[in-house]
């Protein structure tokens, strides 16, 4: 024995393990102080040997040991009860144990090895020179036992993980066979992990759905996205997202071992995005509906931040153009009349309670260069931390027909107004000439007897007759005016257009002699016929002709041009002057009715509107030029009488 460790401590520097220890529980004090000492001096490692087993719990506790080295007869017990109690103790489960006895039994050495001993010894026939590759087998055994415990862990920790994920894990092998269906996929697809396991992938899972992926992520060298649905035998419809990766292992983690598919139920998210959707389609459809502009403008940004498809119809600019553009840049299409109105309605905004809703109506320029009345209605639709206006929602409406009507309801009031004055001023103008007329009659009369009491080559003769011609010239004159004072006849009748010009010449006549004014006409023979109202045609005439003689004689013409002639059954009377040119601005509201005269201008403010309105009632058309230095008005009026001379009949 004594030789036999000699020779093991001649070998010790061959197997240095200072770290190690192991522990020996033997009542036999001799051969326990030989075991540490060779294993102390031979193998190099921290031996301690102790003799009653009552020493050998505390002992444990101490500290930690690599190997023991167990008797099997020890005072009070033996060696298989220690064992057993020792591998009671989860902290001692794998500590490496070998068994020794002094009796060579087959039943024993069986029971140590059932109790989980890794050897047995018999003393009698113990070798020391075996001793180290025995404690080597038993810390190899020892590190085996530890790295499995670990490894078993790790794998019960990540299949904890797994199985707590809220999303369904499956992996499948090489062989598209499923290895692996977790707690999550068990709840999403109403389905087992013991029903799926082992069942070939494409016909077990994807199987299940719609539209089955046709290719397993091990096919290629990429990561598969993508949304499916699926009917649950309970839950109809389900969406998923899915991540279908490769699944690699081995002992450097690159090598390719199957395919894991990482599902989640997206059925909520799908459900909220239709209803998003839909309520996205219905909000379109409502403003596709709405006659009006919808719009939002960011005051600070000074950025129009939406604007309805309507934009388009309303005004032919495309949002993208709209939103694209400054809003400055956008007010500068305002009219130039409304443009500080409109800057000073934005401004005021800063000024304005959340709540109030401001109203405005302006004129802007459309993509087509025509102005366009539009009402905005618009309230604060966002603000900033402190509470100052950061947005405005509004909508815009197009007024533009609205003040056409306005305009011509005011024109018609104009009309009824001047008719009514005029009315009384013929009431008057009839008083006037009846006054005039009784003693007319007397000088006519009176003349003609004298007439006749003279001779015939009598010298006062030619006066007399001078008298009695300028008298019945008056009477002539007054009688127009009595029946130009007389209401206007309500039915049409068929009058010859050149004897209303006519008539209107005798009346306004004097007037444009006295301004200097001459006359040239070009009137058609025959006289075109119309089916009109006498005394209104008279009245647009006269109107015509006045509005010829501005106020200022400066501006006033020197010649007066008056032609008719049939066109196509129509007929066209132009009036032209050589006076001072209508400007164009003028001329885009010449015929609008003006209650503050026009100063300079042609007429009082009101005369062009009134002809318009005449021109209207009788289904024609006026229109201002300027022609070769001449101020042209063209009026076309419908004729309404046949070849016959007879009213048209609409019905053939």
């Amino acid at each position: 024995m004594y030789n036999t460790r000699a020779r093991g401590m001649e070998n010790r520097s061959k197997m240095p393990h200072p770290d190690k220890r192991v522990l020996i529980l033997d009542d036999d004090a001799a051969l326990g102080s030989i075991l540490r000492d060779f294993i102390t001096y031979t193998c190099q490692y921290e031996a301690i040997h102790i003799e009653h087993p009552d020493n050998l719990w505390q002992t444990l506790a101490n500290g930690k040991f690599d190997v023991l080295f167990l008797d099997y007869k020890l005072p009070g017990s033996n060696g298989i009860e220690i064992l057993e109690r020792l591998y009671q103790n989860p902290s001692y489960r794998n500590l490496p144990v070998i068994m020794m006895t002094g009796e060579g039994s087959e039943t024993v050495a069986a029971r140590a090895i059932q109790a989980g001993a890794i050897d047995y010894l018999v003393k009698t026939e113990l070798s020391f020179e075996m001793l180290p590759a025995l404690i080597e087998k038993a810390v190899q055994h020892r590190a085996i036992q530890q790295a499995i415990q670990e490894a078993r862990q790790k794998v019960e920790y990540q299949a904890m993980l797994l199985n707590n994920s809220r999303d369904a894990i499956i992996c499948w092998d090489l062989n598209n066979i499923i290895t692996y269906w977790n707690q999550a996929a068990e709840r999403l697809f109403g389905y087992s992990a013991e029903f799926m396991l082992g069942k070939p992938v494409f016909e077990a899972y994807f199987s299940l759905f719609e539209q089955p992926p046709r290719r397993s992520a091990a096919d290629e060298n990429a990561t598969m996205l993508g949304e499916r649905r699926f009917r649950h035998p309970q839950r109809g419809l389900i969406w998923i997202s899915s991540q279908i990766s490769r699944l690699y292992g081995g002992e450097d983690g690159r090598q390719l071992i199957g395919t894991m598919d990482v599902v989640r139920d997206i059925t909520l998210s799908k459900q909220e995005q239709e209803t998003l959707a839909q309520s996205q389609h219905f909000i379109k459809r409502i403003l596709e509906t709405i006659p009006h502009i919808i719009y939002i403008i960011h005051l600070r940004e000074n950025q129009v931040r939406y604007i309805s498809p309507k934009v388009k119809d309303l005004l032919g600019y495309a949002i993208e153009e709209v939103e694209a553009a400054p809003f400055h840049e956008i007010l500068g299409c305002v009219h130039p009349e409304d443009e500080e109105r409109v800057r000073f309605h934005y401004k005021n905004y800063l000024k304005q309670p959340p709540l109030q809703a401001l109203t405005i109506e302006y004129r802007l320029k459309d993509a087509a260069g025509q102005w366009r009345w539009l009402r905005n209605v618009e309230t604060i639709f966002s603000l900033d931390g402190v509470g100052n206006p950061v947005e405005i929602i509004g909508i815009c409406e197009d007024i533009t027909s609205r003040k056409e009507m306005e305009e011509k309801l005011s024109a018609s009031q104009v009309y009824v107004t001047q008719t009514a004055r005029m009315a009384s001023i013929g009431q008057l103008a009839a008083s006037v000439a009846h006054q005039i007329s009784n003693p007319l009659t007397t000088i006519i009369a009176d003349t003609q007897l004298l007439l006749r009491s003279l001779p015939k080559d009598d010298e006062q003769a030619d006066s007399l007759k001078a008298i009695l011609s300028a008298g019945w010239r008056m009477q002539e004159v007054i009688d127009l005016l009595m029946k130009f004072s007389q209401p206007a006849s309500s039915v049409k009748q068929i009058i010859a257009i050149n004897d209303t010009i006519s008539k209107a010449i005798l009346l306004a006549g004097s007037h444009l002699r006295s301004a200097q004014i001459d006359l040239h006409l070009n009137l058609s023979e025959p006289s075109p016929l119309i089916l009109g109202y006498e005394q209104r045609l008279v009245d647009l005439w006269v109107n015509l002709l006045l509005a010829e003689h501005p106020a200022d004689p400066d501006h006033s013409p020197r010649n007066i041009w008056i032609e008719t002639r049939s066109a196509e059954g129509d007929i066209l009377v132009t009036i032209s002057d050589d006076g001072r040119p209508i400007s164009p601005q003028e001329m885009e509201t010449l015929f609008e009715p003006q209650l503050i005269p026009r100063g300079a201008g042609r007429g009082n403010g009101i005369e062009l509107s009134l002809c318009r309105e005449i021109v209207r009632q009788h289904d024609g058309s006026i229109q201002v030029s300027n022609q070769e230095g001449r101020t042209v008005f063209t009026i076309y009026l419908p004729s309404g009488v046949d070849g016959n001379g007879r009213e048209e009949d609409l019905n053939n």
